[in-house]
């Protein structure tokens, strides 16, 4: 089972929202931050805040056109259609509504 993570500030048992840090604690290190007060390479070094990730890039090949996985979904779709027609050729036509 995961153990949720907790603020990196001393003494805080919050939950993590961002950089390692709960909301408030957060919201304060940005606060110093735009003050001059601290900077980020400060804070990272003392282990209060936690480095930026690098931004990342869309992972879900199959939303994106023209990916293998597309064309895969594609030939099932495909081989289904003609297992069908090859199994049951006369149900597998559409039906009418007027029969």
């Amino acid at each position: 089972m995961a153990t949720k993570k907790t603020c990196l500030y001393p003494g805080c048992d919050l939950p993590v929202k961002t950089r390692g840090l709960c909301n408030s604690h957060y919201q304060g290190a940005r606060a110093a931050i735009a003050k001059g007060d601290a900077t980020e390479e400060d804070l990272i070094a003392r282990n209060l805040m936690t480095p930026k990730r690098e931004k990342q890039k869309f992972q879900h090949d199959a939303f994106l056109l023209g990916s293998a996985v597309t064309g895969q979904a594609n030939e099932i779709v495909e081989t289904v259609a003609e297992t069908v027609e090859t199994l049951e050729p006369e149900t597998a036509k559409e039906p009418s509504l007027f029969a």
